[in-house]
């Protein structure tokens, strides 16, 4: 070794990561995957994490209509990715998270 080098799979891994590699759903997973870093850390942070757009703006340290943005054009991605998912009578609507 090279005295206190650290090497990268000694990193720890960022909470966004963690949450992807628990995932059940290989095609979840996948779909959130293609999604822009961005959009998946507002989706993140917003959606699984329950953050106001406001607190995800703060955490991002971008302006809150990036967020707001980010989100919708991120949970639309995921619509259309996951749209085949809905093939047991439901609704496609139903994958978007609950935001009320």
């Amino acid at each position: 070794m090279w005295g206190g080098v650290r090497h990268l799979t000694d990193a720890p891994r960022s909470a966004e990561v963690e949450f992807l590699d628990a995932l059940p759903n290989n095609e979840i997973k996948s779909a959130l995957a293609t999604l822009p870093e961005g959009s998946r850390t507002a989706i993140y942070y917003a959606d699984v994490l329950d953050y106001t757009y406001a607190e995800t703006a703060v955490l991002m340290d971008v302006p809150i209509g990036t967020v707001m943005s980010r989100v919708s054009r991120g949970r639309k991605r995921l619509r259309f990715a996951l749209a085949h998912l809905a093939t047991d009578g439901g609704d496609v609507a139903a994958l978007e998270p609950d935001i009320a």
